[in-house]
């Protein structure tokens, strides 16, 4: 009487219809998840230009006019020291003033971290979602002084790489945008702009990579691509009023700090 069991072809057989069915399931199952990581870029740029919209249409925040025609340069603005006596502080002077503002709109706890080198400044600090904003302002010398500050924000995966999307960093845990001196948003690096390009399908790693290759010109080596025009990569924040012409552009979302 023979015994119950398998004889040693059938299991390997049976171990290899498992892994033909693993090699076509298991790579489904990735695309399906969500990337969280691409949801808080997403969330991350939506607070921007929310808090932004407060930030720079708030009168007693910033001004606007004939004297003063680049939101950032004007910091002169005496700030409602009345309604809220701590912007009497030199935190709210100068190239200082917008970081403390923006974390003060995002209720970071912590205190803003700062250090300078020449005519760059960084500040950093981190929300409750574990993000990790690094504002780093560059004042641009000769004639006027222009103010501009690029964000970086770090999604706080330790499996993915400290950098930003280039041909050595093909899993970036870094993305950037700039605040120009008119308060305009744009993304920086060729991912964070495909993401803002897709900002619908949360599940499709492979074509966010492959669009933001493209970005690049084919050749992720090349660097950081030039801020274009494609929608969701850049936005005004404020209503201005200028000596010639009125422009008045407002995000879609309403703000979510």
């Amino acid at each position: 009487m023979r015994n119950k069991g398998f004889t040693l072809s059938e299991l390997l057989v049976s171990i290899g219809i498992i892994g033909v069915i693993a090699a076509l399931v298991i790579p489904q199952m990735h695309n399906a998840m969500p990337d969280r990581d691409k949801a808080k870029v997403l969330k991350a740029y939506k607070t921007l230009n929310d808090t932004n919209n407060e930030i720079f249409n708030n009168p007693s925040l910033y001004m606007y006019n004939d004297t003063c025609q680049h939101i950032l340069n004007c910091w002169q603005k005496p700030l409602d020291k009345d309604t809220n006596p701590k912007h009497d502080s030199n935190n709210y002077q100068g190239p200082n003033k917008y970081p403390a503002l923006l974390s003060e709109y995002l209720n970071v706890s912590s205190p803003v971290s700062a250090s300078s080198v020449g005519n760059s400044s960084d500040y950093s600090f981190t929300t409750s979602d574990g993000i990790t904003w690094v504002l780093s302002c560059a004042i641009q010398t000769g004639g006027v002084p222009l103010r501009k500050y690029t964000i970086t924000i770090d999604v706080g995966n330790p499996k993915r790489q400290a950098c930003t999307y280039s041909s050595s960093c093909k899993n970036p845990g870094q993305f950037q945008f700039e605040l120009t001196n008119d308060g305009k948003l744009v993304a920086v690096d060729a991912l964070t702009r495909a993401y803002l390009m897709n900002p619908n399908n949360l599940n499709d790693r492979d074509t966010d990579l492959k669009k933001a290759h493209t970005l690049c010109g084919g050749n992720s080596g090349l660097g950081t691509p030039n801020p274009g025009n494609e929608m969701g990569t850049g936005s005004n924040n404020t209503s201005t009023t200028t000596n010639n012409s009125k422009e008045t552009t407002s995000t879609n979302a309403s703000s979510e700090r």
